[in-house]
């Protein structure tokens, strides 16, 4: 799970660098005589940036729910290694499972 996060992570921090707008300007050039064609192209690229930087933050609270869920389970498995010790003690000390000693 924690790789997971890391990995969302830095997926996150390498989107927020993408700058997808010059990907589109080429589409203006392709096209020439529409005057609209320049102003879609920005239209798009502008859509695509959005999109992008909503993806990056997206990402980013899912890594940071992972890193949680990775946090609470390790709590989970050192809280239930700590009763099952327990237990263990409390059966040993009242002589159960073949313990010799008796109070």
């Amino acid at each position: 799970m924690r790789r997971s996060a890391k990995a969302a992570d830095a997926a996150g921090a390498e989107a927020k660098t993408i700058n997808l707008g010059p990907a589109v300007d080429p589409v203006a050039s392709a096209m020439p005589g529409a005057d609209s064609v320049a102003s879609a192209a920005a239209t798009l690229a502008d859509a695509w940036e959005r999109r992008l930087k909503q993806w990056a933050t997206d990402i980013d609270k899912l890594g940071d729910k992972v890193s949680a869920a990775a946090d609470l389970y390790t709590k989970n498995e050192q809280e239930a290694a700590r009763v099952f010790a327990a237990t263990m003690f409390e059966r040993w000390l009242h002589g159960e499972n073949g313990s010799v000693f008796r109070p």
